[in-house]
């Protein structure tokens, strides 16, 4: 997808594709164009690797570093979320 914002110094956009590179890995590939009042464009690309693992894998993690954990599958935007805290804190 694409993202943009303007103010009167600056335009920025953002697109965004995966590639995937195995299994379990994938890029995020950012592109972004900035333009400036004098016309200058000034663009850059960040690639951002990820790993790809299932709920249960994610869990498991946790608990291996001491965390309880649970999973909303639904979370803030509908891409999920964990939550993770210290074992016996508070759940919040």
């Amino acid at each position: 997808g694409i993202m943009s914002a303007r103010t009167e110094e600056l335009a920025v956009a953002r697109s965004s594709t995966s590639i995937r590179e195995s299994e379990r890995s994938v890029i995020l590939r950012f592109g972004f164009a900035v333009a400036y009042p004098d016309g200058t464009i000034d663009t850059f690309v960040e690639d951002h690797p990820t790993g790809q693992f299932t709920v249960d894998e994610h869990l498991v993690a946790f608990t291996a570093a001491g965390l309880a954990a649970d999973y909303d599958p639904e979370g803030l935007m509908g891409r999920g979320l964990y939550v993770a805290r210290k074992d016996g804190s508070p759940v919040p």
